[in-house]
């Protein structure tokens, strides 16, 4: 669920809050199996942020999740802090260059974030972006990464994005 606070209901910007329940059942993963996990109870309560100024634009979130691990015998509760930081500058009608970073904290005490060794905890990005048409662009992308088990890595992404009606 996402409630949202729109000061002008004509403009993008936008101020919220975000809500999330799952009840994830554990098939198949070899280290759910090993600790005896059936499934997860996960529970997010999140606020985020996305507001313009002129040629700037704004994004943030930052969301506790908190999950409910059932496993055979016993249950265990743990959480981790999750969020990003995203700001972009359009120089040129067209052209947009973007930074963002992302965070997830208390990696090493979650069992869950355990079931997905190659999962990204931590990214800084820097990017460029071009409006090629109303709902066409192509972004150059390059970022650090880190994930729990591969450590650091850097990717370079070109990507093309389009919306057909």
């Amino acid at each position: 669920m996402r409630l949202a606070y729109l000061p002008d209901q004509l403009e993008e910007n936008q101020i919220g809050l975000v809500l999330h329940w799952s009840d994830l059942e554990v098939d198949g993963n070899h280290i759910a199996e090993q600790q005896g996990l059936r499934h997860v109870e996960q529970v997010s309560i999140g606020v985020y942020f996305d507001w313009h100024w002129g040629e700037w634009r704004v994004l943030s979130s930052v969301a506790p999740v908190i999950n409910q691990m059932k496993r055979q015998g016993h249950n265990q509760t743990d959480s981790f802090l999750s969020g990003y930081f995203q700001a972009e500058y359009e120089f040129k009608h067209d052209w947009t260059v973007f930074g963002r970073l992302e965070q997830t904290n208390n990696t090493n005490s979650s069992d869950y974030l355990e079931l997905f060794p190659h999962s990204v905890t931590d990214r800084q990005m820097l990017g460029l972006r071009f409006d090629l048409a109303s709902q066409h662009a192509l972004s150059l992308e390059v970022s650090r990464a880190q994930t729990p088990s591969d450590g650091d890595f850097e990717q370079y992404l070109l990507q093309w994005s389009a919306v057909f009606p």
